[in-house]
């Protein structure tokens, strides 16, 4: 499920407490995939870089969606730099 899809679930099922830290991660499927069709030559570096910004900010409003339900405490773990893996 998409990170969106993981928000909807946990607002719908739970109550967000004053002391409770949410963490929540996301990126790495997106530049994977996006990657993937530049490389496959179905889209360019350009329009890459345009994709995942806007996945960025679609993560964003998932935290401000948390926030606007009672999170006081939420980390955002996001990709690390692919670059240096194998």
């Amino acid at each position: 499920p998409t990170v969106t899809e993981q928000v909807d679930r946990f607002l719908a099922g739970n109550t967000i407490g004053a002391n409770d830290v949410l963490i929540i991660s996301g990126g790495f499927s997106d530049i994977i995939v996006q990657m993937a069709a530049v490389r496959a030559g179905t889209q360019s570096g350009a329009q890459m870089i345009v994709n995942v910004r806007q996945a960025g900010r679609e993560l964003a409003a998932q935290v401000r969606r948390l926030v606007a339900a009672g999170a006081k405490y939420v980390v955002v773990v996001g990709p690390y730099n692919l670059a240096r893996t194998p």
